[in-house]
């Protein structure tokens, strides 16, 4: 918790997504809940720290974004040295896994006020609040664009369950 710096947030456009682009991290979902923003807003961008292990992904993912005009929304940063500093511009931290033992970049995030919005993977129910999960492309839209956004609740959520001193 130390780590990362808290402050309050508001709703906006900037959505970070942390992780290796493999089958599980199931990133075709990741593409179609952008489209899906970028067509109700276009200022809304996908900063992704991360890349491409499997090709097949990389190879579908660049077909999808050149056929559906995202190369201004999408934006691949690489691996971050400083993921503290790399999320500080970020609204929001999309996770849609469908597999997660736990997700050090939710927590991450959700220390730094970011609203997490994460896909409803198996046992996602023990680990985080329902409230943060969605099971369809629109149900993330809908938790995007409502404007319930609460820095500190999402603070205090990996606070008071997951920190240092709980889990020693």
């Amino acid at each position: 918790i130390r780590k990362f710096n808290f402050r309050s947030r508001t709703k906006g456009y900037n959505i970070a997504f942390v992780a290796g682009m493999i089958p599980r991290k199931n990133p075709v979902l990741l593409l179609q809940i952008i489209e899906k923003l970028v067509k109700l807003d276009r200022r809304y961008k996908l900063f992704i720290a991360g890349e491409f292990i499997n090709p097949e992904i990389k190879f579908y993912w660049n077909y999808f974004v050149k056929e559906r005009e995202l190369h201004n929304n999408v934006i691949f940063e690489g691996w971050q040295g400083d993921i503290n500093e790399w999320l500080e511009d970020k609204n929001y931290i999309l996770s849609t896994s469908i597999h997660e033992s736990f997700g050090y970049n939710i927590a991450e995030a959700m220390i730094k006020g970011i609203k997490p919005i994460i896909y409803n993977f198996p046992y996602s129910k023990e680990i985080w609040d329902e409230k943060y999960l969605f099971n369809t492309v629109d149900e993330a839209v809908i938790k995007i664009t409502e404007d319930q956004y609460d820095s500190l609740e999402y603070y205090n959520f990996v606070k008071n369950r997951y920190s240092l001193e709980k889990e020693i």
